[in-house]
C-alpha cells in the first residue's frame, strides 16, 4: 500500500511539474506574440511625412518703406502660390514673414525644405544665433532686443507645434521656382503701389 501510495504521489508531482513547465512555455510564447503584435502596430502607425519644397522671396527698397513677399509651395505635382504686402517694413522682416506664412499653410507634419535668398536668415539659423537668442530670452549681449523677435518666436512655435522636419537652404538665384516666387512678389508690390493703400 505504501509503495503504491508513493508511486501515485510521484506521478502527481511529475505531472504537475510538467504541466507547470508547459504553462510557463506557453506564457513565454504568448508574451512574444503580444510583443510582436505591438511592434507591428507601432510600425504601421508611423506615417511617412509629405515632402514639401518652399521657395521664398521678398522685395523692399529701403527700411520703413512698402514691400512685398511671395512663396511657392510644392508638394508632388501640387503647387501653391502665396504673397502679401506691407506699407512700412524692411527686407529682413519680409523674408521671415515669407517663411512663416509658408509654414503656416501646412496643415499636417511635413518634411520641409525652405529655399530663400537672405544672408540675414541663413546666417541667423546656420550660425546657431536663433538658439542663442532663445536661450538668452531674446536679448543681445549689449542688453538690446533681437530684431524681428516676434517672427523668430512664431517660426519656432510653428515648427514645434506641427512637428515639421525643416531644412533651410540658400537658393540658387537662377532656380525657376525661386524666379516664379520673385515675379509674384514684384507683381504683388506693383498692385500694392498702384492701389496706393499705404498712403
Amino acid at each position: 500500500m505504501i509503495y503504491q501510495l508513493l508511486i501515485t504521489i510521484y506521478v502527481l508531482v511529475v505531472w504537475n511539474v510538467q504541466e507547470f513547465a508547459l504553462q510557463n512555455q506557453y506564457t513565454q510564447i504568448l508574451n512574444l506574440q503580444i510583443q510582436n503584435t505591438i511592434r507591428r502596430l507601432s510600425s504601421q502607425r508611423k506615417i511617412k511625412l509629405k515632402l514639401v519644397d518652399i521657395y521664398c522671396s521678398a522685395i523692399c527698397d529701403k527700411i520703413d518703406s512698402p514691400g512685398s513677399w511671395a512663396a511657392v509651395l510644392i508638394c508632388g505635382n501640387a503647387k501653391k502660390n502665396i504673397q502679401g504686402s506691407f506699407p512700412r517694413t524692411n527686407l529682413n522682416r519680409l523674408n521671415l514673414i515669407s517663411i512663416i506664412s509658408s509654414v503656416g499653410q501646412l496643415k499636417e507634419p511635413c518634411e520641409v525644405v525652405i529655399y530663400f535668398n537672405s544672408d540675414y536668415v541663413f546666417n541667423s539659423i546656420n550660425n546657431g544665433d536663433i538658439i542663442k537668442w532663445k536661450q538668452d530670452n531674446w536679448k543681445l549681449k549689449n542688453g538690446g532686443l533681437v530684431q524681428n523677435e516676434d517672427i523668430w518666436r512664431m517660426l519656432l512655435i510653428q515648427i514645434k507645434a506641427k512637428k515639421h522636419k525643416v531644412k533651410f537652404r540658400k537658393v540658387n538665384i537662377d532656380d525657376k521656382n525661386y524666379l516664379d516666387s520673385l515675379k509674384n512678389a514684384k507683381i504683388e508690390l506693383s498692385k500694392y503701389l498702384e492701389n496706393d493703400i499705404y498712403s
